[in-house]
């Protein structure tokens, strides 16, 4: 079972209580014993989004995505949830793979400063949540989005399984 909270409200701590206690409660009640729970990580807005919450970040993309790692570190820790980490991958993407420095003249993740982009953004997390949840490498990936060259596929599914074969040790 995956929750997550809004974007706007993702680096605010005090905003997912008691709202996840609730949900968590009313899905123990009714999902089978045993049942996995994680919290799907969202990510910070771009550099240069419109978004009306952008500003309670101060309009800064690291700050927001500092805010929001914490809130979700400590939400996930206090339901004994997983982490789906498409956050702190778009994070890495965002700093360490040129094609995706956006401020730079590099590829937006964002497709109006706060969705993820079609189809780069979108096959990024999905790629987070097949190698979160079922295991899979994401270079096992043979799916090309629309939109997408062959070469772009292949760098996201090789550094996404980079990134998130190093930050699990």
């Amino acid at each position: 079972m995956v929750f997550q909270q809004v974007s706007q409200y993702s680096g605010k701590p005090d905003t997912y209580e008691p709202y996840l206690g609730f949900l968590l409660d009313y899905a123990r009640e009714r999902c089978p014993k045993g049942v996995r729970l994680y919290l799907h990580q969202t990510w910070a807005y771009a550099k240069d989004s419109t978004h009306p919450n952008f500003p309670d970040y101060g309009c800064d993309r690291r700050r927001m995505y500092e805010l929001l790692k914490a809130a979700y570190a400590e939400a996930a820790e206090s339901i004994g949830a997983g982490l789906i980490p498409v956050g702190d991958t778009v994070q890495f993407f965002r700093e360490n793979v040129p094609g995706f420095d956006y401020p730079n003249g590099g590829e937006s993740l964002c497709r109006d400063g706060f969705h993820l982009s079609i189809p780069a953004g979108r096959y990024l997390a999905s790629l987070v949540w097949l190698e979160t949840l079922a295991g899979v490498d994401a270079r096992k990936s043979v799916f090309l989005p629309e939109g997408m060259e062959e070469e772009g596929r292949v760098l996201l599914t090789e550094r996404v399984h980079e990134y998130l074969n190093g930050i699990r040790g």
